[in-house]
C-alpha cells in the first residue's frame, strides 16, 4: 500500500458522458441520486481514495503487457486529478509503484464473496470497484441466480463496511461463445440491481463498460488487452468522479494498530497435536509444525484484530507470500500483507492472498510435520481449534449448543446435545458472531419471528448473524430483538434451537467462550 504524494492543485473532474452512466439512465429512467450535477463553477478539492479493487481475473490484470490491467491507467487518471491514493489488497501484481488488489483469477462471485469479510476488515477502503461474474457464466455455474448473488454480495460489502461506496460494473465485450450468448442476460440484470440499491440509499454505483467491444478483446476470447484495459480504466474513473461529486466518499477509516484478542492453542485434527513453532524459535522463517500439545510459548497463539495469527511476537506466514498447494508455513515479521491474513473457515483456516488452507501434510500425527497450504477441502487434515474457542453450555445441566453431525453445510441445524468435547461444539465469538465448524450461528432466512430456526451458514456478514451477550448471560440477536432459546425448555438431544422473546429463562442462558 504505496501512499501518493498529494497533488498540488486538485482539480475538479465532471463525471458524465462517455463510457460510464448512472444506473438510472442505464435503465432510462430519471437521473439517480449519483448521478454527477457538478459543474467547473462548483470546483472541490478531490476526496482521498482508499480503493480496493475486487474479483477475478480483470481486477488482477491478466493478458496486460505489465500486469496491471485497469489498475495501472485508473492509478494515472485518479492521481492526475487530485486524489490522494492508496491501492490495497492481499495480492500484488503488475509493474506499477502501488499494485496491490484483491484480484483472484478463475474465482466466481461465491469464492470472492468468501474472502470479502476478511479483506475489508483488514484493508477499511472507501472505495470497492467490483467486477465479477465471468467464470461463473464459462463453468455455467447457476447462471439464472448470477445477478441475484452479485446482488447478495454487494450486500455483504456494505455490511462488512458501511461506509464504503461500491462501484459495480457489467462485464466488457468477449468473443468466447459460452460468453457472448450469456453475457447479455448478466449485463442487462445489473442497472436495474443498482438502481434498487440507490433507490435505498445505498452508495453504489453503475459502471458501463460496453465501451469495451469484441474488437478490444485478445486471443483468449475473454480478457481485453491494453487498449481495452485503458477504456475500462476510463469507466471507472468516471464512475469514482460521480461518487466524489455526490458526496459519497469520507475518509477512510483508521486502519490504527493491530490489536490482540483470544489467546490460546491452535489444536489439530490429530488428537493431542497442536499447531507449534519449531525449537520455541521467532527467527524469520521458522518452520511452523505439528507437535504434541504442551501448553508451552510455542504453541500459543494470539488472534490479532488484523486477521492475523501471532506467537512469539510472530506471525503466521505463507512462506515467500507463496499462493500454490504445499506452500509451507512459517514464523515470520508481521508486515500487513496477506500471506499472514487467516480467515476462518470450514473448521481450518484460509490463507486470504492465495485462498488456500492451512493443511497437516497426509493427515501426519508424526511430531514435526511442517504445516503447509494446500486447496481447502474440509477433511481432517484442515482441522484446526482457534484461540479462546470452546463450548457454550447451556442452562440446563450437562448440555451444549452443538451443529449436528458436526457438518459444516448451509443450513445444518444448531441443536441441544450432551456436552462431549467434539468439534461439533467448539465455538469462537468474534465481531458479534459466532462460529463452529467454520460457519456462523444463522437465524434461518433472516426470519425475525418467534419460532425461527436456528442453524449454521456460510459467514456473510449479514444482521441475522449478529449474536450480543445480555446481562442474563442470553444471547441475542440485535436484528429480530430475541433471543437464542431452547424451544419448550426440552433437555432432548437433537432439538433444533430457534429465537424467541427474551425473558431470562433457564432455556435462555448461555456461557459463551470469552464473553
Amino acid at each position: 500500500m504505496k501512499k501518493s504524494v498529494a497533488v498540488a492543485v486538485l482539480a475538479l473532474v465532471t463525471a458524465v458522458g462517455g463510457a460510464w452512466t448512472s444506473a438510472s439512465q442505464a435503465a432510462g429512467a430519471t437521473a439517480g441520486p449519483a448521478t454527477v450535477r457538478a459543474t467547473a463553477a462548483s470546483a472541490a478539492s478531490a476526496a482521498a481514495v482508499r480503493l480496493l479493487p475486487v474479483g477475478a481475473s480483470f481486477t488482477y490484470g491478466s493478458h496486460s503487457s505489465t500486469g496491471n490491467g485497469y489498475r495501472g491507467p485508473l492509478w494515472d487518471e485518479l492521481t492526475g486529478e487530485g486524489h490522494q491514493l492508496d491501492f490495497v489488497g492481499s495480492v500484488r501484481e503488475g509493474t506499477m509503484a502501488d499494485p496491490d488488489n484483491e484480484g483472484h483469477p478463475g474465482y466466481r462471485i461465491d469464492a470472492v464473496a468468501g474472502l470479502a469479510n476478511a479483506s475489508l476488515t483488514r484493508y477499511r477502503p472507501n472505495v470497492v470497484t467490483l467486477i465479477v461474474g465471468t467464470s461463473d457464466l464459462i463453468q455455467n455455474h447457476d447462471v439464472s441466480n448470477a445477478p441475484a448473488r452479485l446482488s447478495a454480495l454487494v450486500d455483504q460489502i456494505l455490511t462488512a463496511d458501511p461506509g464504503v461506496s461500491v462501484m459495480v460494473a457489467n462485464l466488457p465485450g468477449a468473443t468466447l461463445p459460452s460468453l457472448v450468448s450469456l453475457t447479455p442476460a448478466y449485463n442487462a440484470a445489473i442497472p436495474d440491481m443498482v438502481q434498487s440499491k440507490q433507490a435505498q440509499g445505498k452508495h453504489v454505483e453503475f459502471v458501463d463498460m460496453s465501451a469495451v467491444t469484441a474488437a478490444d478483446i485478445g486471443p483468449d476470447g475473454i480478457h481485453p488487452g491494453d487498449v481495452g484495459y485503458q477504456k475500462m480504466a476510463t469507466a471507472w474513473n468516471k464512475g469514482i468522479q460521480a461518487a466524489d461529486a455526490a458526496g459519497w466518499i469520507t475518509p477512510a477509516a483508521s486502519l490504527g494498530a493491530a490489536t490482540p484478542g483470544a489467546s490460546g492453542e491452535v489444536l489439530a485434527g490429530a488428537a493431542g497435536k497442536c499447531l507449534d513453532v519449531n525449537g520455541s524459535s521467532s527467527t524469520d522463517g521458522t518452520a511452523v509444525q505439528l507437535w504434541g500439545c504442551n501448553h508451552g510459548s510455542a504453541q500459543t497463539w494470539t488472534a490479532y484484530s488484523d486477521g492475523s495469527l501471532r506467537a512469539l511476537g510472530k506471525c503466521l506466514n505463507a512462506a515467500g507470500g507463496g499462493t500454490a498447494d504445499g506452500t509451507k508455513a512459517q514464523l515470520a515479521t508481521c508486515n500487513g500483507t496477506g500471506a499472514q491474513v487467516w480467515q476462518a473457515y470450514q473448521g481450518s483456516y484460509r490463507n486470504l492472498v492465495s485462498g488456500k488452507c492451512l493443511d497437516d501434510p497426509n493427515g501426519s500425527t508424526t511430531d514435526g510435520t511442517p504445516a503447509q497450504l494446500w486447496t481447502c477441502n474440509a477433511t481432517a487434515a484442515q482441522q484446526w481449534g482457534h484461540p479462546g474457542v470452546g463450548p457454550v453450555n447451556a442452562g440446563a445441566a450437562g448440555k451444549c449448543l452443538d451443529v449436528s453431525g458436526g457438518t459444516n453445510v448451509n443450513g445444518t441445524k444448531a441443536q441441544l446435545w450432551d456436552c462431549n468435547g467434539s468439534v461439533a461444539q467448539q465455538w469462537v465469538t468474534r465481531d458479534g458472531v459466532v462460529q463452529g465448524v467454520g460457519m456462523c450461528l444463522d437465524v434461518t432466512g433472516a426470519g425475525t419471528a418467534n419460532g425461527t430456526p436456528v442453524e449454521v451458514w456460510d459467514c456473510t456478514g449479514g444482521a441475522n448473524q449478529v449474536w450480543q451477550v445480555g446481562p442474563d448471560n442470553s444471547l441475542v440477536n440485535p436484528a429480530s430483538g430475541r433471543c437464542l432459546d431452547v424451544p419448550n425448555s426440552s433437555a432432548s438431544n437433537g432439538i433444533q434451537l430457534e429465537i424467541w422473546d427474551c425473558h431470562a429463562g433457564t432455556n435462555q442462558r448461555w456461557t459463551v467462550p470469552g464473553a
